[in-house]
């Protein structure tokens, strides 16, 4: 059982991440994703960093539609 729980914890993540890719709406090339993750984590960071919790809300929001807008256009 020790051995089997890392690989199955991985999978769980793996599975998570797949359920999280569908929840977009659609099958995004993985360079795509590896791009979308990155623009995710700089705003967090700046978010951090910045440490304004009113603009967490509005900072997703511009996320969200960017994706939006993006997806549309291909």
């Amino acid at each position: 059982m020790q051995q089997n729980k890392r690989g199955h914890r991985s999978h769980n993540f793996q599975r998570g991440m797949v359920q999280a890719i569908c929840n977009l709406g659609t099958v995004v090339p993985i360079p795509e994703v590896v791009a979308t993750v990155k623009t995710v984590v700089v705003a967090v960071v700046i978010i951090i960093i910045l440490d304004v919790d009113q603009y967490c809300y509005r900072w997703w929001y511009a996320i969200d539609n960017a994706m939006c807008v993006y997806l549309a256009m291909k």
